[in-house]
């Protein structure tokens, strides 16, 4: 099945850095300042898009639309094996495969190995253009979703926090491992309106769903592993999840306290 492919939406999920590189080599919206629009934020851009002549807009879509169908691990496996036919030419030195793939990644990628390493869930659904929720990290205080971007690098925003993944990294005799005690200092201490902090319905919503998932897989215990996952009791988490919402205090309701409540046998 063909990838869906729209220019607008091709603007709106590269970086404005490589749109800029693009157009550069094409000698095309020279003037256009790429610098003074926000990632994903693209209608100016597609405006003086429209604005070019049809012909030349032809020419570039179809170069676009290309680019976009390589963007995904069968494009990533043409791309490798076309440097491999280059690479192993005459006066070229032959690379192995496995080093070629190893260096292949994507965004994606990166934000399921940050979750392993942080031992968290990911948060299905929650990834957009140029953003992906890794997933909600617990702390002493609270809890809060950490979310991989793209900038000039790849950083991650916790709790209104914003550091470089390569900040957050460290290399130690047993491998990658993550700086989990920076994280959750972040956590613990959110910037004042940090927008990826975790309400509390944010997180009944969160641990709902992930009941409900359990419990549809046919979970044995799915309560007490939703609940060792979140480090909290099952007692606990019941009150999370069938939390009642309070009833309206009104005039009437000491009357209500006072009156003989009738009973009806089923």
């Amino acid at each position: 099945m063909a990838k869906h492919y729209s220019t607008k939406d091709f603007f709106r999920s590269t970086p404005n850095a490589l749109l800029a590189r693009y157009f550069k080599a094409r000698r095309v919206m020279l003037d256009f300042d790429f610098a003074a629009i926000k990632e994903t934020k693209i209608d100016a851009l597609f405006e003086a898009w429209l604005a070019l002549p049809d012909a030349q807009r032809a020419s570039m879509d179809t170069e676009l639309r290309e680019v976009s169908e390589m963007s995904c691990d069968k494009g990533t496996k043409a791309i490798i094996d076309e440097a491999e036919f280059h690479l192993s030419e005459d006066g070229a030195h032959a690379i192995a495969r496995d080093l070629l793939e190893q260096w292949t990644c994507s965004p994606e990628r990166v934000a399921g190995a940050l979750a392993r390493l942080l031992g968290i869930r990911r948060s299905a659904g929650d990834s957009t253009a140029l953003r992906w929720d890794v997933g909600v990290l617990k702390g002493t205080k609270g809890s809060a979703h950490v979310v991989l971007g793209i900038e000039r690098e790849l950083r991650l925003t916790i709790a209104g926090h914003s550091l470089p993944v390569v900040d957050a990294l460290e290399l130690d005799d047993q491998g990658l491992i993550v700086e989990r005690r920076a994280l959750l200092r972040c956590v613990d201490n959110p910037v004042a309106a940090a927008g990826n902090k975790e309400s509390a319905e944010q997180r009944r919503e969160r641990l709902v769903a992930r009941v409900q998932e359990e419990k549809a897989k046919g979970t044995r215990g799915f309560l007490k592993k939703v609940a060792a996952e979140e480090r909290i009791t099952d007692g606990r988490l019941k009150q999370i999840i069938y939390k009642k919402e309070p009833q309206p205090v009104g005039i009437w309701s000491g009357l209500a306290s006072t009156s003989k409540k009738t009973k009806t046998r089923y």
